[in-house]
């Protein structure tokens, strides 16, 4: 009964949203869940697990750069669509989302067999985070990495997602 009403809700969300519309909806539902997933794990709210980390890390990388922007052909702003009119104005800046996106989530899973989910205090903001390679961004604490792919995803439904009552 509970995944009727779950797929209601999705299907509700996208408001009869058809084609490539659908498609990218579909793809940042799929993100959402990845990052729903990896929440309480990143809190210390459920115990770590690098296999679970390093999975969704990757599933979220596979939907960033080149994936992410071809689902967002100009012209594509009807219906039940929430993006706003900016990423074809502003699209080099959404670019450097998407591919930081994939950047950022190849770090997190090259960070999910450090030892602990739990920062070290380590500041994620040495420097910019369009600078921090892959390489580094493993280093760190997967906590501290999760945080950054959060804060990439926001800073882009800031700039380029509008809410449809």
């Amino acid at each position: 009964m509970s995944l009727l009403i779950a797929g209601a809700g999705i299907a509700w969300a996208h408001g009869g949203a058809t084609g490539i519309v659908k498609e990218r909806m579909d793809a940042m539902t799929s993100l959402s869940k990845s990052v729903k997933k990896l929440t309480p794990i990143m809190r210390g709210r459920t115990d770590y697990n690098a296999d679970t980390v390093q999975q969704e890390a990757e599933k979220i990388a596979k939907l960033g750069s080149s994936h992410l922007t071809e689902l967002f052909p100009e012209g594509s702003l009807t219906g039940a669509s929430e993006a706003k009119p900016a990423i074809w104005q502003q699209w080099s800046k959404f670019e450097t989302y998407a591919q930081g996106l994939t950047r950022l989530a190849d770090g997190l899973a090259a960070a999910a067999v450090n030892s602990t989910s739990r920062s070290a205090g380590v500041s994620a903001a040495r420097g910019s985070t369009q600078t921090l390679s892959v390489e580094q961004l493993a280093l760190m604490p997967p906590a501290d990495v999760f945080r950054l792919v959060t804060k990439n995803c926001a800073g882009c439904h800031k700039a380029f997602r509008s809410k449809k009552n």
